[in-house]
């Protein structure tokens, strides 16, 4: 059973920055922003936490637009850079099709024409 979180994944970080805590394709983050850690600030901050969760579920959601300053961002994997199956496909197509030009497959076993 996991703990369920009192802050609502906002909390205060010093006197002048917020941190957001969310989960990102199986990977926890916290990013922080520029903002003071006032009571409404932080309301503000928990409902766009709801905002950006929903994205996420959406398949919308940006971490590089929404959180530009974020340290680490070129370990942050975009949606943008995921596959869909089509693409997939399409890219084990143009290989297959690259060594079938080379003679290094049997064409007999591919209709690629």
């Amino acid at each position: 059973m996991g703990r369920k979180s009192i802050t609502g994944g906002v909390i205060g970080r010093g006197h002048n920055r917020i941190q957001f805590d969310f989960m990102l394709d199986g990977v926890r983050y916290r990013p922080t922003v520029k903002r003071r850690p006032t009571e409404a600030n932080l309301q503000q901050a928990r409902e766009h936490l709801k905002d950006i969760k929903a994205r996420i579920r959406a398949g919308t959601f940006s971490f590089a637009e929404e959180f530009p300053d974020f340290r680490d961002l070129h370990r942050v994997l975009e949606a943008s850079q995921l596959k869909t199956c089509g693409q997939i496909f399409d890219a084990f197509l143009a290989h297959c099709e690259a060594r079938a030009a080379r003679n290094d497959l049997s064409v007999a076993a591919l209709d690629l024409k």
